[in-house]
């Protein structure tokens, strides 16, 4: 029963991890422009930061510039109030450690993209000027990410409460209140920020569901093996290849992801937070400083997908068996998708350059090498 539960109540953690409420006037930036909640309100949005465009802004909550890229999308740059004092020190003065970037395998599972690692890394360094960690400690967070998830689910297989009272405070996910006397130990403490980006979160979160993916298949197969109960032998052990109907979900969301405009912006996170924080880690993420660059098209089709019928309702309400057919259709989508990742990180890393030159908050002007 335990072991079970163990399972169940991972797996339901981690579709909880990502969903949270806000109150729009809490939310940096939007004092000035709304944010769209539907394909329909796609053309006001674009209006508004037409109006606002090539401008430096500024209220309570942050600092902000937009700049149009055409009538394709937008760079831009949001500014926590609280991070901006604190960020133009650290930038000109301190030294960050960069999170790896991730990309996917031809099944749709994330796996680390050295090279775009490295070419972000580079391009953060050398363009826009932010000192950073040797590129060596940025791989080792790789490794960091791997060993916590394992950390995390020893703990659930512990406890199978843990996982549910973690989400339940908001502390699933790494951004916990673990965060920083974990990464600290294990890759130093000479830094002074986190450069972020989405897509670690979700390689940490693929990793503990197959982390709880094998455990219940182990399970299954020693009660299986193992019983006396005749009624044993019918245990259904899961593992081996995904079913048809995952397969083409599992390529549908990948390319969903990958279409999503702001998949691997780049956010800016003083470490001082972390080291204080008490709680509820995980839901900073949708407020912290970020930069990147905005795509038109793509979060008018992101509601549209949303609106037609969502990923989680797929999954929870069983969806139809796939044929090959389907199959090879959301894999052509999905390659199609992997092959814009070039270009999309490119204009990511251009509008932060653009948005933390118009502010004056990068380190372009006063900049030492890490020695």
């Amino acid at each position: 029963m335990k072991k079970t539960f163990v399972t169940t109540i991972l797996s339901a953690t981690i579709l909880s991890g990502c969903v949270s409420m806000y109150d729009f006037s809490s939310i940096p930036g939007t004092s000035f422009i709304t944010p769209p909640m539907s394909a329909s309100d796609m053309p006001k949005f674009k209006q508004d930061i037409a109006k606002l465009n090539k401008q430096v802004l500024s209220d309570e909550l942050g600092s902000y510039y937009w700049e149009l890229n055409g009538d394709k999308g937008y760079y831009y740059i949001v500014m926590k109030q609280e991070d901006l004092s604190s960020l133009k020190y650290l930038f000109s003065k301190s030294v960050g450690l960069m999170e790896p970037m991730y990309t996917y395998d031809n099944n749709a599972d994330l796996i680390l993209d050295k090279k775009a690692t490295k070419k972000r890394y580079n391009y953060l360094k050398n363009k826009v000027g932010i000192k950073l960690r040797p590129f060596s400690e940025t791989l080792k967070y790789h490794a960091y990410l791997k060993g916590r998830a394992k950390a995390e689910f020893n703990k659930v297989v512990a406890d199978g409460f843990y996982a549910g009272g973690q989400v339940f405070n908001g502390n699933y996910g790494i951004y916990n209140t673990d965060y920083y006397p974990t990464l600290t130990s294990f890759v130093g403490k000479d830094f002074s920020y986190i450069v972020k980006n989405s897509v670690a979160n979700s390689y940490y979160n693929q990793i503990s569901m197959q982390l709880s993916k094998s455990y219940g298949a182990a399970q299954a197969r020693e009660t299986k093996n193992n019983s006396s109960d005749p009624r044993a032998k019918y245990i259904a052990v899961p593992g081996g290849n995904d079913s048809s109907s995952n397969k083409a979900l599992k390529y549908k969301v990948a390319a969903s992801s990958l279409n999503n405009s702001a998949r691997n912006n780049i956010s800016f996170v003083p470490m001082d937070f972390y080291k204080n924080v008490k709680t509820g880690g995980l839901y900073t993420m949708q407020t912290e400083s970020s930069c990147g660059y905005g795509d038109l098209d793509s979060m008018k089709l992101q509601f549209e997908i949303s609106g037609s019928s969502s990923v989680f309702s797929a999954v929870m309400n069983n969806i139809k068996k796939e044929d090959k057919d389907d199959i090879a259709k959301e894999k052509a989508k999905f390659l199609t998708e992997m092959s814009k990742g070039n270009t999309k990180r490119a204009l990511i890393e251009k509008g932060c350059l653009v948005g933390l030159n118009a502010l004056d908050v990068s380190g372009v002007i006063e900049s030492k090498k890490l020695r």
